[in-house]
């Protein structure tokens, strides 16, 4: 199996313990996130997505 870099990565997650995999991506969403994640994301101007 040959690996090809990633030319744009995204990730998405609800909880502060994914941070440091959030501010890797180039695109960071946040879901439905806890409180502490939801004022990261406002600092940071992520998106913030409500699922229920």
């Amino acid at each position: 199996m040959k690996l090809r870099p990633l030319d744009i990565s995204g990730h998405y997650s609800d909880s502060a313990n994914d941070l440091p995999l959030l501010q890797w991506a180039d695109e960071a969403f946040v879901v439905s996130p806890e409180a502490s994640l939801a004022q990261i994301a406002q600092e940071k101007q992520w998106p913030i997505l409500h699922w229920s």
